[in-house]
């Protein structure tokens, strides 16, 4: 289950720049919510790897894995030229149920 946060006060870093392709921005300015995130460890070798590429090519050093995490997700999303066009075309996509509420995952109410 997630919970509304509103303590971050990091300022968001300008796209660093790394042979003309864009990294990721990094730190975030936002109200957040907080989400439990289980990453399996071969995954979360190559996000620490990512984290000290990302700081030996901008030499700015990540706060924290979290931040790591979100720059990237938040990277691609915006990056998604399929995702843009299917936010446009549907404007109040925001209002729609969320598909990982247990009423839209019929699994999700069943014992284990």
């Amino acid at each position: 289950m997630a919970e509304r946060i509103t303590k971050s006060k990091a300022t968001e870093e300008r796209p660093a720049r790394n042979g003309g392709r864009r990294l990721p921005s990094i730190a975030v300015e936002e109200e957040t919510i907080r989400a439990k995130l289980d990453v399996p460890e071969r995954l979360l070798i190559e996000l620490e790897a990512y984290a000290r590429y990302f700081a030996a090519e901008t030499g700015r050093k990540p706060r924290s894995m979290n931040d790591v995490i979100l720059g990237i997700v938040e990277d691609y999303v915006r990056g998604d030229p399929d995702f843009t066009r299917w936010r446009r075309e549907n404007p109040h996509s925001n209002n729609l149920e969320s598909p990982f509420s247990a009423k839209a995952d019929p699994r999700a109410s069943a014992p284990s």
